[in-house]
C-alpha cells in the first residue's frame, strides 16, 4: 500500500468515528507496520469492515486492520546457489540438550546467513557454523 492510500483510510476512519487525526509521527509508524500489505480494494474492504464492526476508533490501528488485511504471501524469488542451504534460504536444525545431545522431535529452521536469502524476514539470520554456539546442531 502506499502512503497515501494509508493516509487517506485513516482520515476516513477519523471522520466516520469523529476522532482527531492522528500526528504526523503517530501516521508514519502505523504505516511502517502495514506498508506490506496490499492496499487498493483490500484496504478499502478492510475500512468497511472496521466501520461495522467497531464502535469507535480503534485503539491499536494496525492491529484491527491487519485482522481485515489478507495475510501477506512470501514473494517468489529465483534461488541462488549456496552450499550451505542449497539455495533454499534456510537452514535446519536441531535444539541440543544441556549434554549436546540433540532433543527428539525439537526442529529448528534458521533464515541461511551465508547467502541471505531468507524467504522470510521473521526466521533468524545464522551461519552453519554459528549453530553449535546458539544451542542446535544442523541437520542435513
Amino acid at each position: 500500500m502506499t502512503r497515501q492510500e494509508f493516509a487517506g483510510a485513516v482520515r476516513r476512519l477519523c471522520v466516520y468515528f469523529n476522532h482527531p487525526e492522528p500526528p504526523p509521527g503517530q501516521l508514519e509508524a502505523w504505516f511502517a507496520v502495514l506498508e506490506a500489505h496490499p492496499g487498493g480494494a483490500y484496504l478499502d474492504m478492510a475500512v468497511r469492515g472496521l466501520e461495522v464492526e467497531e464502535r469507535e476508533f480503534p485503539r491499536n490501528l494496525p492491529r484491527a486492520l491487519l485482522q481485515h488485511l489478507p495475510p501477506l504471501r512470501l514473494q517468489e524469488r529465483t534461488p541462488l546457489p549456496c552450499e550451505h542451504c542449497r539455495g533454499t534460504g534456510v537452514l535446519h536444525a536441531k535444539k541440543l540438550d544441556a549434554k549436546g545431545r540433540p532433543l527428539p522431535l525439537a526442529d529448528y529452521s534458521f533464515g541461511c546467513g551465508h547467502c541471505g536469502q531468507s524467504p522470510s524476514p521473521a526466521l533468524r539470520l545464522a551461519r552453519r557454523e554459528e549453530l553449535p554456539d546458539l544451542g542446535f546442531a544442523p541437520c542435513d
